[in-house]
């Protein structure tokens, strides 16, 4: 009697786990279409306002509601420089920061626990300029002048090897240390004989002292890149989030080819734009999803410039795809990767 009650018991117990376990799983899977149903997710990003337009992406995918479609409620941090968005990763404050990949690589030099879930951005716009009535009619004419820039960021990295591919060293030139938001004012006023910046406000100093000035492009067709990046534990405790965050920015790319100029409007609207670089105009900027080879090599040129300037705890390069996360893109945009792993 005893064997058949404990039979009984059984059969019911495991009746009873099948019928909870196939209305858990009823209750936390998707749809039928295999869409995500919710619930809503909280994400904060990191973003420099300065900077904004190299995120066209991330507002579109915010203004035309393609964030909200992923079940995804973004709130933009504003962060004074691409460094801060980058190391407020770190303290938890955001959970994705935004920049070019040159403070990306600076933390990651630092023995950061980073990775990169795309680029959104990539571009070939840092200047060399000087002022033709200080006598700057060719690169080497830069020995002896004064330069303005804005040290430990990329517009040095750069203006460091355009020096070297001309024969110089930065101590062949005077460095004026000066902030992004007022790099161009010394240039304007004749205080600096030359000025390395990008390529908007160059149009700007054209505008204002006409055939005085005399550019050179400086990244010798290396291109820089606007990253999104998050902490490791983030990204990898998280890849749902992170694949519905990029099905948003990848919706959001297709709106952007297939409506250019109404696009273009839509982000010199947005208010996160203020103060950008870009005042009055937006150009077309080379959007997109993209992990490629050309992004791979920029990081390692920057990781031994980091090195050999003594400024990073790392003594070798690292491998930067521990620092990438490819599956992400990979379910989203297989084509945009073509960096070998």
């Amino acid at each position: 009697m005893k064997k058949d009650t404990l039979l009984i018991f059984n059969i019911t117990a495991g009746i009873f786990l099948l019928l909870f376990i196939g209305l858990s799983l009823n209750g936390c899977s998707p749809n039928k279409s295999g869409e995500y149903t919710g619930p809503i997710n909280n994400l904060k990003i990191g973003l420099v306002p300065y900077i904004a337009d190299l995120y066209g992406l991330l507002l579109l995918a915010e203004s035309e509601g393609f964030f909200k479609k992923q079940w995804l409620d973004i709130t933009f941090v504003r962060m004074p420089s691409g460094s801060d968005a980058i190391k407020a990763l770190q303290k938890g404050s955001v959970d994705l920061g935004t920049g070019t990949e040159f403070p990306f690589v600076k933390e990651i030099m630092q023995g950061r626990n980073l990775e990169v879930i795309t680029t959104v951005w990539r571009g070939d716009v840092v200047y060399i300029a000087g002022r033709r009535d200080r006598g700057i009619l060719k690169p080497s004419d830069f020995r002896g002048k004064k330069i303005a820039v804005t040290l430990g960021t990329q517009l040095e990295f750069f203006l460091d090897r355009y020096l070297l591919y001309n024969g110089m060293t930065m101590e062949d030139i005077h460095i004026m240390d000066k902030s992004l938001q007022s790099l161009i004012d010394p240039f304007l006023s004749g205080e600096a004989d030359g000025v390395v910046y990008a390529e908007p406000h160059l149009d700007m100093a054209r505008r204002k002292i006409g055939d005085n000035i005399v550019t050179w492009p400086i990244q010798e067709e290396q291109p820089t890149y606007a990253v999104v990046a998050g902490r490791k534990e983030f990204v990898r405790f998280h890849p749902d989030i992170i694949k519905r965050f990029l099905k948003a920015l990848r919706e959001a790319e297709l709106y952007y080819q297939d409506n250019s100029q109404k696009a273009r409007t839509q982000i010199l609207g947005h208010p996160l734009r203020k103060g950008s670089f870009y005042k009055a105009d937006l150009p077309l900027l080379s959007y997109g999803l993209f992990l490629e080879k050309p992004f791979l090599v920029t990081m390692e040129d920057e990781a031994r410039w980091h090195i050999a300037r003594g400024e990073s705890l790392l003594r070798e390069v690292p491998n930067f795809l521990e620092f990438i996360y490819f599956d992400g893109l990979e379910s989203v945009k297989p084509e945009g990767i073509s960096i070998i792993r």
